[in-house]
Order: structure tokens, then sequence, then C-alpha cells
């Protein structure tokens, strides 16, 4: 028991003071899995230009979530922390412990194999992603093994721990929402486009086998919730261009302009559909577009079939 004033005990193993303790460790420990996670979507955003989508609100929210929790338990836990621990309290202390201690040294090693892969094969993306990542949780994972066990050099610098964690997460949130989470923004309708337009060509491929015809709006298509986005907010320019017969079969033409704010870096080989000058082409993909308006040439036939279930 240690002495606390007016000469009285204060109690290693009270069951609220245990649950309190277990929870500003746990909670701790998923503050770091969210920390983790967006520092890993920010860094790749940072380096490859890749953008993390809707994913990186999660991390950021998961953080602002997170944060105030474990520093609200652990400042509570600070207050009543027996500077030896015995019994139940000595044991979650080593399990976390031993937790935050094995976390920092994957992280560590993480580092070094990375160091001698660059020093092989040359510095890449996925190196320097891994690098940064595993600094910042190496850093995290120091401080809180030193803040758990507490030792007496340490134990008065409890509230120190706590302030760098919240500083570097802070840190973490606003790189995030600058990069990723603004692009996030930025990009939404292109991702919707990019997901979502093939399914429009499909309705209109739809249409023509059932109709024998071009529709004449989009509206008229039997589309799913998603791919009326594009419709209802004006995101899509639909143009009929002709119709002719081979054979035994008539073909139609037609043209789907849309806007993208960002150019999409995954490939460098545009769809053939946007070429100048380009024959019509009977599919579409939506790889290597670029920036501004890109207007996709396209052609159907009444001896394509698509079924309504394949519209979701």
């Amino acid at each position: 028991m240690d002495k606390v004033k007016g000469g009285q005990d204060k109690p290693n193993n009270s069951p609220g003071l245990i649950i309190l303790q277990w929870l500003t460790y746990v909670f701790w420990v998923w503050t770091t899995i969210a920390i983790f996670a967006t520092s890993l979507m920010t860094t790749i955003y940072y380096i490859s230009g890749s953008g993390a989508g809707e994913q990186i609100a999660y991390g950021i929210a998961a953080i602002l979530v997170l944060l105030p929790i474990s520093m609200a338990c652990d400042l509570f836990y600070i207050k009543k922390e027996p500077i030896k621990k015995t019994g139940a309290a000595s044991i979650i202390m080593i399990v976390h412990t031993v937790i935050f201690a094995l976390c920092g040294v994957g992280a560590l090693v993480t580092i070094v194999l990375c160091l001698v892969n660059l020093l092989i094969n040359g510095a890449s993306n996925i190196i320097k992603t891994f690098i940064i990542c595993a600094v910042i949780m190496l850093v995290i994972y120091s401080i809180l093994f030193l803040r758990t066990i507490a030792f007496d050099k340490l134990f008065t610098k409890r509230h120190l721990a706590i302030i760098l964690l919240a500083i570097i997460s802070i840190v973490i949130v606003i790189i995030s929402i600058i990069g990723p989470a603004s692009n996030a923004a930025l990009t939404k309708n292109d991702r919707l486009i990019e997901e979502r337009l093939q399914y429009v060509t499909m309705g209109i491929d739809s249409y023509i086998a059932s109709n024998k015809q071009l529709p004449n709006n989009l509206e008229q298509l039997n589309l799913d919730s998603e791919s009326k986005k594009l419709v209802s907010e004006n995101l899509i320019t639909y143009k009929k261009v002709d119709s002719s017969t081979a054979s035994d079969e008539n073909t139609y033409k037609y043209q789907l302009c849309v806007t993208y704010k960002k150019a999409d870096s995954r490939t460098d080989e545009p769809d053939p559909s946007t070429y100048d000058n380009y024959d019509y082409s009977s599919s579409l993909n939506t790889y290597g577009h670029q920036a501004g308006e890109v207007c996709y040439r396209l052609t159907a036939s009444t001896t394509q079939r698509y079924k309504a279930n394949n519209l979701k």
C-alpha cells in the first residue's frame, strides 16, 4: 500500500481502479491502431499520389473519438495510480507493457529491414511508406511503453507522455485532412463516375436490346440508385450520334461526356474511346482519364443483351 495525504493507505487493487487502469491501456491500444491506419493511408497519398478515398475519414474519426477517451481515462487514472503495483494491477501493467514493447520491436525490425532493402534494391514508394509509418509507430509505442511501466524516475512524467501522444495524433489528423481527406472530398464525383459509368452503358445496351433504338435521354434507363446519381446530379452528358445496319444487326453510336476534377494515374494509356478521331468502341473503361471534360464514344448493337439483374 502507498501512503497518501492524511496517512491513509491508497488501495492498489480496488475494482474501480483496476477497471480504470485496464480501460486506459486498452483505449491507448485502439488509439494506436487508428493512428497506424491513418498514417499509412496518409503516407501512401503523399508518396504515391494514390487517394485513400472515403476510408481516410474513418481513420480521422477514430482518432478524434479514441484520443480524447484515452486521455480522459489516463488523466483520471493518474490521480489514483500507485507507484508500486501489485496483484491484478501488476498483471494488467505487465501484459500491456509486453504488448507495447513487442509492437515497438516490430516497428524497429520493419525500419531495419526496409533500410537494408533500400540499400540493396534502391528506394521505392512501398519502402518509403513502410519506413515513415514504422518510425511514427516506434515513437508512439516507445512513449506508451515508458508511460505504462511508470517506474519511480518517470512517474512524475506521465502527463508529458499524454501530451506527446496528443501532439503526434493531432499533427497526423491535420496532415490527413489537408492531404487525402481534402482530395477525397474533391474527387468524390470522380470516384462515382469511375465506378458507375459502366453501368450506364449497360443500361443503354439493355434499352437498345428491348426497344431497338437509342434512348432519348438517360432518364429512360433502368438504373440502380448509385448509377442514377450520375443522371440526377448532372454529372454525365448523353448525345445520340447515329445508327447503321450491318448484315442482320443494327449498330448504334452515342457519346457520354463527363468532367473529372483530377487525372487518373493508374495507367499511362487512356481509354481508346476517348481518343480524337478514334473509331467508336463497344466497351468502356475509365482508367487513365485526363482532368477536365472527357467524352467516351461508344457503340452498341441489338445483339448485345444485358439482364436487369446485372445492373447492380
